[in-house]
């Protein structure tokens, strides 16, 4: 953001800004993994893996404050769903036991860093992970689907959160495809400052 003077001026412009971001950042723990040099059995560099997103998440929400200037910005960050258990390519690259068990600790510290650091800037964390994984996180779920988008809407309208008070699910915003975009069409000026969806 503070290189590229076409995403700061955006972002100052910006009440509504959504941070999807992490995966690409595990490729190199990825590769240490296939080649067996991750750490052992404890999975030492998806740990590291966790650390980093955690520091970069807090900084860009420090970016983000320090651009828009106090005014009053909904900042959505997006927690993922096990993608080790339906992402053909990475079913092929990791194995099919890799999602219950390495898959499903990178999901879990994804979102750990995610919510610690929303918790950080007084915000709102919903775990997606038993919304679109279900409530043992063993389901698979292509994500890019209408149901999977309506889902996310619904979990954030039963926060029950002052912003939604009186909104549908389906009025949240969740458009055709798209991931991880569901809920930002109807957002108001009360919408929370911080949210991890």
């Amino acid at each position: 953001m503070t290189f590229d003077p076409a995403y700061s001026d955006a972002l100052i412009r910006a009440d509504v800004v959504m941070i999807s971001t992490g995966a690409n950042d595990g490729e190199p723990a990825g590769q240490a993994w296939k080649a067996g040099k991750c750490g052992g059995a404890d999975g030492y560099c998806f740990r590291a893996l966790a650390d980093q997103w955690r520091t970069n998440f807090d900084a860009m929400l420090d970016e983000v404050d320090q651009f828009r200037g106090g005014k009053s910005t909904a900042v959505r960050l997006v927690t993922n769903a096990n993608e080790f258990l339906s992402d053909p390519g990475l079913i092929e690259y990791f194995g099919p036991d890799f999602g219950l068990s390495e898959g499903a600790a990178i999901t879990a510290f994804h979102h750990d860093a995610l919510c610690a650091v929303a918790a950080e800037h007084d915000g709102l964390c919903v775990d997606l992970r038993p919304v679109l994984n279900g409530p043992n996180l063993n389901q698979p779920c292509d994500v890019n689907t209408q149901e999977a988008m309506q889902a996310v809407a619904d979990a954030l309208v039963a926060t029950g959160h002052p912003s939604f008070k009186g909104r549908r699910s389906d009025d949240a915003g969740a458009p055709q495809g798209g991931r991880g975009t569901s809920t930002l069409g109807a957002l108001g000026p009360d919408f929370p400052p911080w949210v991890s969806a």
